[in-house]
């Protein structure tokens, strides 16, 4: 009853958001990704690839349109969803991406949080949040449909770990 009530709103929002975005609002893009994954999950029928390339597509279209705290919201809950679906490899780094954006975004309380609620996780730059190095597929900057060509953000120097979220078949992400 309530995931119907959750899900006839998400679909009402998701209309609403195709319409500005089709009117030429690409700031509105990366919301309605976000939106279509959580609908995905749902549904609780989709594939986990179909869920995961839907949460990748959000999470990088809000990192172009400047979003950090809503690409830390996307990231943890893409986190969420894989440990629900059992795993673990996956659902380690979309938290630790989410921690990192809460970060750099000043939610230290919330990055606090994630890191006792999950002990897998663990800050390797001394709780300097300003090392983000992010890599995931995009298509051009303007186009509403991200994937495709591989597109980096690197946000300071001094970060080394470059995660590829592109892969969405199963398998693991490839290092750069």
């Amino acid at each position: 009853k309530k995931c119907r009530k959750f899900l006839r709103l998400a679909n009402q929002s998701i209309a609403t958001l195709t319409r500005i975005s089709a009117a030429g609002s690409i700031n509105c893009v990366g919301m309605l990704q976000f939106l279509k994954a959580e609908q995905l999950t749902l549904r609780r029928v989709a594939p986990m690839h179909s869920v995961k390339a839907c949460y990748d597509k959000a999470i990088a279209q809000l990192y172009r349109s400047g979003f950090i705290h809503y690409c830390a919201l996307a990231s943890e809950r893409a986190g969420e969803y894989m440990i629900q679906q059992n795993d673990s490899f996956w659902a380690e780094l979309y938290l630790s991406k989410a921690t990192n954006f809460y970060g750099r975004w000043g939610a230290s309380v919330k990055v606090d949080r994630l890191l006792h609620s999950y002990p897998f996780l663990r800050l390797d730059h001394d709780d300097n949040f300003d090392c983000i190095d992010v890599s995931i597929r995009t298509k051009s900057r303007y186009d509403s449909v991200v994937d495709s060509v591989s597109e980096s953000f690197r946000v300071d120097q001094n970060s080394v770990d470059s995660i590829d979220l592109s892969q969405v078949s199963s398998g693991q992400p490839s290092l750069s």
